[in-house]
């Protein structure tokens, strides 16, 4: 991105023009009988400083911090939608402009359940899910790790687009997401003219563009028309439950191989991948299909780490593939992880 782009979009965020978060990094709030009576906004320090207006100004009103708080959350969220509106206004005048070379998409984000959307000009849904958890964090709607997420629905504003979903925390000085698959739906697998047993049936989710057999699922997430020699072979084993060996060269397929019986299997995948940036380019492709995805290792902050286990050990958890290196498995955090999600079956093969 050219710097005069960096630039304006940190004015947009810059704390002279926003006020409120100014006064929520000073610890102040607002006076809820101020704002009640003659529409003033003024700032005050939590506890003595509030206490002390009260004080002088509304004697014969208690001090109601809540309310106050309240008060302040709507007027910070209001504050975050105007930065992202603006944000969303330079990027749409940014993409009119070739020589910039930069590519945004205009999506609708709504919490889960609300009819009405915002509109928020983002590189990718899961920046537009942020921006939006940055607007639910400010109105004190975003809950801390460990609590219940706030889920958020995004969809791009083209037609036949399919829709994601994602849950949302505060996890300390940032807006944690992570994509989900709501809900699921069977598919029959059929290998040409030729129904598979009933034990073979599986779950497709929104990756999936109505396919219903490993050859439309090829095509729709990988782009290949035909299996390669040796490929379908070992996937129709794999869906058929049995262990599977496969040896294949460098650019042989084995991904094909491992992970498009995994997407069309309920539960999660494990892949104990050797190379960081071979890891790295496997999950940003998985996810640019729409497929839950995220990879543990070494390089990540403590912090990372412990979102991922979090998300692990969730109930009915929905990532689809985790990544791992082979240092990173050994840890006795993510052993007993590991332990905890093979004693209730949840994850369906370690590779």
């Amino acid at each position: 991105m050219a710097e005069h782009t960096v630039r304006r979009e940190q004015e947009i965020f810059s704390l002279s023009v926003r006020p409120f978060q100014q006064a929520k990094e000073s610890s102040k709030t607002i006076c809820f009988k101020c704002f009640e009576d003659d529409g003033l906004v003024n700032f005050f320090a939590e506890g003595a400083g509030l206490s002390q207006h009260f004080r002088t100004m509304h004697h014969n009103t208690d001090v109601d911090i809540v309310k106050c708080k309240a008060v302040f959350n709507d007027h910070h969220g209001e504050e975050m939608a105007s930065v992202v509106e603006r944000l969303s206004r330079l990027r749409l005048q940014l993409c009119t402009n070739e020589a910039d070379n930069l590519t945004y998409f205009e999506y609708t984000v709504r919490l889960d359940g609300d009819a009405a959307g915002t509109k928020i000009v983002a590189k990718t849904r899961r920046e537009a899910a942020k921006l939006y958890g940055l607007v639910l964090h400010h109105r004190g709607k975003l809950r801390a790790l460990g609590d219940r997420p706030c889920v958020i629905q995004v969809e791009e504003n083209i037609p036949n687009s399919n829709g994601q979903s994602y849950r949302a925390w505060n996890a300390g000085n940032k807006i944690y997401v992570e994509c989900f698959i709501p809900s699921r739906r069977m598919l029959s697998i059929t290998h040409g003219n030729t129904p598979l047993t009933e034990q073979h049936y599986a779950f497709a989710g929104e990756y999936s563009t109505g396919s219903r057999n490993p050859l439309e699922v090829l095509h729709s997430v990988f782009g290949h028309t035909e299996f390669r020699p040796g490929q379908w072979n070992s996937i129709s084993k794999i869906l058929s439950g049995k262990d599977v060996i496969v040896v294949i060269p460098t650019g042989g397929g084995k991904t094909v191989v491992y992970a498009l019986p995994c997407i069309m299997m309920p539960g999660l995948a494990v892949v104990i991948s050797p190379l960081i940036m071979l890891m790295c380019d496997q999950v940003a492709r998985l996810r640019g299909c729409g497929i839950n995805t995220c990879y543990y290792n070494t390089m990540l902050s403590d912090n990372e780490r412990q979102n991922i286990l979090h998300n692990l050990k969730q109930p009915n958890c929905q990532y689809q593939f985790v990544f791992i290196s082979p240092e990173a498995v050994i840890t006795d955090s993510l052993q007993s992880c590991l332990d905890t999600l093979s004693q209730e079956n949840d994850s369906k093969c370690l590779l």
